[in-house]
C-alpha cells in the first residue's frame, strides 16, 4: 500500500525524490535490496545533497555487499546484547540476515537484559525466565496506553511484546514465542562457527 501511494505521487511529480526514498525503504524492509538500491539511486539523482537519502543509499549498498560476503561463510551471529540494538545494527548493515531472510530470533535479540542476568540465564538454562509467577505487565513508557511484559526475577523488560494477545492466559502466547526463541538459541549454539 505504501509503494502504491508513493507511485501515485510520482505520477503527479516524477522527480519527487522523497517518494523514491520511501519506496526504497519499503523494499529494504522486505529484504529486496536490488529494488531498494534502484529506487534510492533515483532519489539521489533528484536530491543529491540530502543526507538522509545519501545515508540510506550507502546503507543499502553496504548491506547488500555484506550479505553477499556473509554467504561465503557459514557462521551464526548470536546477540548477547543488553537490548535490541546489537541485532538491529547487525541486521541493518548486513552482518546478520533479517527474519525475512530466514534468520530466527533468539531471546536476547528483542528485549532488555542486564549483562549479569544474561550470565545467570545462560548458567541456569533460562530457569524461571518464562515462569508466570515472575511475569507481569507494566505500562509501556513510550506508549502509556499499551503494556509490556517484564520478568520480576531477572528484571528483563520485553518492550517489543506489547500486544494484549501475548498477555492472556498467563502469558501463554508470550511464553510460546520465547520458548521458540530459546530453542532457536540452542540450535544456533550447536551450529558452527558462532560469533557472539
Amino acid at each position: 500500500e505504501a509503494i502504491a501511494a508513493q507511485k501515485q505521487a510520482l505520477q503527479i511529480n516524477s522527480s519527487f525524490a522523497d517518494s523514491y526514498h520511501e519506496i526504497a525503504g519499503v523494499f529494504a524492509k522486505q529484504g529486496n535490496l536490488d529494488l531498494a538500491i534502484q529506487f534510492q539511486r533515483k532519489a539521489k539523482e533528484f536530491k543529491s545533497n540530502d543526507s538522509n537519502i545519501n545515508f540510506a543509499l550507502i546503507n543499502f549498498e553496504e548491506r547488500q555487499k555484506n550479505l553477499a560476503e556473509l554467504g561465503t561463510y557459514n557462521y551464526k551471529l548470536i546477540s548477547l546484547g543488553f537490548d535490541c540494538l546489537p541485532r538491529t545494527i547487525a541486521t541493518r548493515w548486513g552482518i546478520k540476515p533479517s527474519r525475512l531472510q530466514g534468520e530466527k530470533s533468539c531471546p536476547f535479540d528483542l528485549a532488555f537484559h542486564s549483562f549479569s542476568n544474561i550470565y545467570h540465564l545462560l548458567k541456569n538454562d533460562f530457569q524461571n525466565y518464562l515462569d508466570p509467577q515472575y511475569l507481569k505487565t507494566i505500562p509501556y513508557d513510550l506508549y502509556p496506553e499499551k503494556s509490556i511484559v517484564i520478568n520480576t526475577k531477572y528484571f528483563c523488560k520485553f518492550n517489543h511484546e506489547y500486544s494484549n494477545i501475548l498477555h492472556k492466559n498467563n502469558f501463554q502466547k508470550f511464553r510460546e514465542r520465547y520458548q521458540q526463541r530459546i530453542k532457536n538459541f540452542y540450535e544456533y549454539i550447536h551450529s558452527s562457527p558462532i560469533l557472539f
